[in-house]
Parts: C-alpha cells; structure tokens; sequence
C-alpha cells in the first residue's frame, strides 16, 4: 500500500493507527495457530462507516451501490462492523486465508478454541470457492456460516448454513 501512495510503510501504519482511533478503520487480524501452514499475516482493514466508502466512490443511491464493483466490499464491511458491535466480549473475530487458497471472512474464537465461521456474501444463492471449503476443514469449526442479505435459513451441506445477516444475528450469534 506504502508503493502505491508513495509513501514508506511506517508512515502507512502510523496513518492506518490513527484512523482506527478515531473509530474510522477496522483491522480484522489473522487467525492463526497451526505454524505449519503459509499463513497471509497482513491484517484486512475495513472502513466503519460504509456511507464514506460510497461516497468515495461516487455511489449516491441504491440503484448505482447495485450496479457497482464495490457492492460485495461494502456487504462485508457492513457485516463485519455489525459482528464486532454485537458479539459477546469473550468472542474473538478474525479472519483466515493461507497462501495454498484456504479462506474464509470470519473465524469466531474463545481463546485458541474456533467455535464458528462465517463467510460473507452478497448473494442469496451463494456460491462457495474450494478455498471456502479447504478453510472449513483446516479450522473444524462446528458450524460453518454463509451470511447473505435476506437468503433463507437452511443447512446446505453438513456443518454449512445458508442465513440471512438478521437471522445470524438473532439466531446463531447470541448462541456462540
């Protein structure tokens, strides 16, 4: 990122820390606890406010966020911003891809212990990568989520749920 804004790496940190203080940026860091495996390290930043996002990129109204690239970037960052706010304070969010193509959005902890994952889409008929499927069976989590806008709720396959971000919210969150 430093390459790209012609600037040192120091100096893009010492910027990144400070938008996270003033509540602007969200690190979501990597879960990681098997050293065998070629872990990416680099922490997944998103915006907190997802109307700034829009704005800089020139989205004005839902027509023109639903004809946009950026729609899927948005989704999760708004559904990221909605785990941190509401998880339980003993529940640890990261996030977890390895450079053999394992990767899914959100890894649930307590402690070292993976309790669930979620991937996030935005489809109500998601697709799954075989690198969602290779992260599912690295980490054994007991369940495994897919969170869309307004899916319905249902077992896609075993230990995958399809849900909608509002039934993972009332539904599953409280019980992690």
């Amino acid at each position: 990122m430093g390459n790209s804004l012609g600037v040192s790496t120091p100096t893009v940190k010492r910027y990144v820390d400070f938008l996270e203080e003033a509540f602007l940026l969200k690190s979501l860091h990597p879960f990681s606890w098997n050293m065998q495996k070629r872990l990416v390290k680099t922490p997944k930043i998103y915006l907190t406010d997802t109307g700034i996002l829009h704005h800089l990129v020139g989205v004005t109204d839902l027509n023109s966020l639903a004809g946009n690239p950026i729609i899927g970037s948005s989704w999760e960052s708004f559904v990221i911003n909605q785990l941190f706010a509401l998880k339980k304070s003993q529940i640890e969010i990261y996030f977890y891809r390895t450079h053999h193509g394992s990767e899914v959005d959100v890894v649930f902890t307590k402690g070292l212990k993976v309790i669930a994952t979620a991937e996030i889409k935005y489809s109500n008929s998601p697709q799954l990568s075989k690198g969602n499927f290779l992260a599912f069976e690295d980490l054994n989590a007991p369940m495994n989520y897919v969170i869309t806008p307004s899916s319905d709720d249902y077992i896609f396959k075993e230990r995958i749920r399809i849900c909608s971000l509002k039934a993972f919210i009332f539904n599953y969150l409280p019980a992690l």
